[in-house]
């Protein structure tokens, strides 16, 4: 089951290209995974050093939890600035900046993975053909131009959620046997169950109403069942 995200840290502030990019894979749940230092540099399953976590949360958002007592940690969004808050889902999408440190790191979105792998550097090789490196420069400038014209835009503000999604529907009890036609006639699960698949690039870009979302509570995949009854423990602890 491809539940985790897929993603790419990319540092702008990089002095060589082959260390701008780094792949990385956000785990589902609060379990040890993707975290950031205090530098901007990524961590993989320790918390040793880290000021912030980055998860999947359970409506499949990527999520930025910043750890307490830590350092300042700024979100951007086009115009949109947003300082961290201390243990509160802050929710991310794609091409998001992070200030960490010296860093500002830019998020690239790439859909769900079944892959659990550490964080590692995007190597491109150079492009040496004189013709690839034109139709770069002029894919380049139709970014830029492209860029240009949806800044003139509201964007997205930035999203803190206070409250979680809503728990998934119950399935509908079956109809009796003397339900005759009437059987076949079922509505299709509700759309409120708090299932949201990841966007992609276009679909966040067309969401120009939405805030930096903040969390009061997390959702997070429910615990193991133990045996010899039910868990009392809450998720994440």
């Amino acid at each position: 089951m491809e539940k985790h995200i897929a993603l790419c840290l990319e540092d702008l502030n990089a002095s060589h290209h082959d260390e701008r990019f780094v792949q990385c894979v956000a785990l589902y749940g609060r379990e040890p995974g993707l975290c950031l230092d205090g530098q901007g540099c990524p961590l993989w399953q320790t918390k040793t050093d880290a000021v912030c976590e980055l998860w999947r949360s359970a409506d499949g958002r990527l999520v930025l939890w910043k750890l307490p007592n830590t350092s300042s940690i700024i979100v951007r969004r086009a115009s949109r600035v947003l300082e961290v808050p201390p243990e509160k889902p802050v929710i991310l999408l794609d091409k998001d900046e992070i200030d960490v440190g010296s860093k500002t790191l830019r998020v690239h979105l790439h859909g769900t993975t079944s892959r659990m792998d550490a964080p590692r550097p995007l190597v491109t090789r150079p492009q040496r053909n004189a013709f690839r490196v034109a139709a770069s420069t002029v894919a380049l400038g139709a970014t830029l131009v492209a860029s240009t014209a949806g800044s003139a835009q509201e964007s997205p503000r930035i999203e803190v959620r206070e409250h979680p999604p809503a728990p998934p529907r119950m399935p509908d009890p079956p109809e009796p046997p003397d339900a005759g036609d009437h059987a076949d006639n079922t509505q299709p699960a509700n759309s409120e169950s708090g299932a949201v698949l990841i966007e992609d690039d276009a679909q966040d870009s067309a969401a120009g109403d939405e805030t930096i979302e903040v969390r009061e509570t997390p959702p997070a995949p429910p615990p193991p069942i133990r045996s010899g009854g039910c868990c009392s423990k809450q998720p994440g602890t």
